[in-house]
C-alpha cells in the first residue's frame, strides 16, 4: 500500500472527525445521567487543538488521525455494545445519525468488530488503530470477534507488535 501524503492524512482526519463529532452528539441524548456526557466531552480533544499540534510540529498528521480513530474507536464500541445489550437504545443512536447525516453510520465508518477480524484473518497487526481494537475485542468478556481458536494467535500478534514499536 502506498504512503499517504500529509494532506490526505489531513483529509481523512477532518472525515473522521465530522463522523466522531457527529456520533458524540447522536450519543449525548441517550445517556443516562448529563453529567456522564458532560464528562465525556471534557475528555475530547477539539479538532482546532489537534490541528494546531499539528501545524506547530508537536504532533504529525499520522498521529492526529490516530487520535481521532482511537477516539472514534471508543465510541463505535459503545454502539456495538448497546447493539448486543440495549438494541432499542443503539437503534435510536443509529437513527439519529442518520436523520443528521443521511447516511448510516457504518458506510461511514467499519465497525471495530470488523477491523478485528480483517487484522486477524490477514494474521499480522498493521496500525495502531487495529491493536487497540484487538485489546479492546480481548478484554470485552462477550466479544464474538475472536474465536476461542484465533484468542492464543491473536495475543501472540499483539506480542508481536509491541516488540516492533519497541
Amino acid at each position: 500500500m502506498a504512503r499517504r501524503t500529509k494532506t490526505e492524512l489531513v483529509a481523512e482526519f477532518n472525515r473522521l472527525y465530522s463522523v466522531f463529532e457527529t456520533l458524540l452528539a447522536c450519543l449525548g441524548p441517550f445517556h443516562d445521567d448529563p453529567k456522564d456526557h458532560a464528562i465525556m466531552m471534557d475528555s475530547v480533544t477539539p479538532r482546532w487543538a489537534m490541528l494546531d499540534a499539528l501545524d506547530q510540529k508537536t504532533a504529525t498528521a499520522s498521529e492526529i488521525l490516530a487520535g481521532v480513530q482511537a477516539g472514534l474507536n471508543d465510541l463505535l464500541a459503545q454502539v456495538e455494545y448497546g447493539l448486543k445489550h440495549a438494541p432499542d437504545r443503539a437503534v435510536k443512536i443509529l437513527t439519529h445519525y442518520t436523520e443528521k447525516t443521511g447516511r448510516d453510520l457504518f458506510q461511514d465508518v467499519r465497525k471495530p468488530s470488523d477491523l478485528a477480524k480483517q487484522a486477524i484473518k490477514r494474521g499480522q497487526i498493521v496500525t495502531d488503530t487495529e491493536y487497540e481494537v484487538l485489546i479492546e475485542c480481548l478484554s470485552q468478556t462477550d466479544q464474538t470477534a475472536i474465536t476461542g481458536a484465533e484468542f492464543n494467535r491473536t495475543n501472540d500478534m499483539l506480542a508481536q507488535y509491541q516488540r516492533t514499536k519497541q
